[in-house]
């Protein structure tokens, strides 16, 4: 990150806001380092805002956006996708959601991983006939 501000690389200003929001943040607390857990929302909502202005005119950033309590957060840049099912497959349980038990998913992704694929691998191995 520092040899990025350093030496103007990014050269974008808002990027270059941004990294260094990061950096100070990363200077509080290093586990605030993870920059693919903040893009995530932000770039969402103007993909959204671009893609509506056309259908109708709503301004998408006024929207609160709202944090839940011990979510877990992936802590590479390439789980995301394990991490979506992991949230759908919790949050479409039946009761209320509690994020508690899921403290462990990033020593689990390996495992999930594997999951994932063995599902994906059944579709292509199982009989029509059975």
């Amino acid at each position: 990150m520092e040899d990025l501000l350093s030496t103007g690389y990014i050269g974008d200003c808002h990027v270059d806001a941004y990294a260094k929001i990061l950096e100070i943040r990363r200077e509080k607390d290093e586990s605030l380092c993870r920059p693919y857990l903040y893009v995530s929302a932000n770039l969402w909502i103007r993909v959204l805002q671009k893609s509506m202005s056309k259908m109708m005119d709503y301004n998408f950033n006024k929207w609160d956006l709202t944090l839940a309590k011990n979510v877990p957060t992936q802590i590479n840049s390439y789980d995301c996708g394990v991490y979506v099912i992991k949230y759908m497959e919790h949050i479409l349980k039946p009761g209320v959601t509690n994020w508690n038990d899921c403290e462990d998913w990033a020593e689990k992704m390996p495992l999930f991983r594997a999951e994932i694929a063995y599902e994906i691998f059944k579709t292509f191995t199982v009989d029509d006939d059975v």
